[in-house]
């Protein structure tokens, strides 16, 4: 879906800046792009050297709920040994270490899925109001019997 924000910290939990639009962004120190899916819904990342990083949805798109899951990202350092210009890896399949996404393809790119579901927030409600009226209310019902009862005894008197 497009219109997804995300945000990118390497291991140190430090914020990684890009340059890019429409879903393609570029790692760059003096880059001020938020990571936003493009119109085809997908998000590519360039430049990131090997290691870990954490991938975190900052702002969901339009009637589609936010996602707090944090996704751990593993690059780990491909070579090409035979240089025919396609990166040699050892592993032959993905592998999902938790929430930890390993690439292991030979071109080393990693495909994430990020699900959202459609709904909405409920409003948060209540609160401090909630709690004096409701206190309120019990006061002035309790005050309510105590008059019921003093009315009635002073009415019918003491039953002997």
């Amino acid at each position: 879906m497009s219109g997804a924000q995300f945000e990118l910290k390497d291991a140190a939990g430090n914020k990684i800046n890009f340059t890019g639009t429409d879903g393609t962004y570029t790692k760059d120190a003096q880059g001020t792009a938020v990571l936003t899916t493009g119109t085809n819904g997908k998000l590519t990342i360039k430049g990131l050297a090997p290691g870990q990083y954490k991938l975190k949805e900052t702002k969901a798109p339009s009637n589609y709920v936010l996602s707090s899951n944090e996704i751990a990202i593993t690059i780990k350092d491909y070579k090409d040994e035979d240089i025919n210009g396609i990166l040699d890896s050892k592993e032959s399949q993905s592998t999902t270490e938790g929430d930890t996404q390993v690439p292991s393809t030979d071109n080393g790119l990693l495909s994430i899925t990020v699900e959202n579901t459609k709904g909405f927030t409920l409003p948060r409600t209540g609160g401090i109001g909630t709690v004096l009226f409701t206190m309120v209310g019990i006061v002035l019902m309790g005050g309510g019997v105590l008059l019921i009862a003093v009315f009635l005894r002073k009415r019918f008197g003491k039953a002997k």
